[in-house]
């Protein structure tokens, strides 16, 4: 099936990428929305659902009290150059970010 070009703004995609980009902490998370394109693979539209559901569910739980804080962006380039390190707050956050991971694996570990 032949879509037009500008299909993503007559659906109002444009719109809600700009609109979901405003909650974005990051420039890694601004990139991301800015790549997001219409597709047609039904079984990955489907999936990312699921994923998308998944994620709700968890976070709407009581017993599960995950804060996730991804307010920074690790630059995987840097992370590659000898003599470079990041400072003691962006361990922090890392450190924030595996223990929320860690929550989120038991929690679906039990169930």
């Amino acid at each position: 099936m032949f879509y037009p070009k500008n299909i993503s703004e007559k659906l109002g995609l444009d719109q809600v990428i700009e609109t979901a980009t405003t909650y974005c902490e990051t420039e890694q998370g601004r990139q991301h929305y800015n790549r997001l394109k219409l597709g047609n693979d039904k079984s990955l539209c489907e999936l990312q659902l699921n994923q998308t559901n998944e994620l709700k569910t968890l976070l709407e739980k009581a017993e599960l009290n995950l804060q996730i804080d991804l307010a920074f962006d690790i630059q995987k380039d840097k992370v590659q150059v000898q003599g470079f390190y990041y400072d003691e707050e962006i361990f922090g956050y890392i450190r924030d970010l595996l223990s929320t991971l860690q929550k989120a694996l038991i929690f679906i570990s039990s169930r």
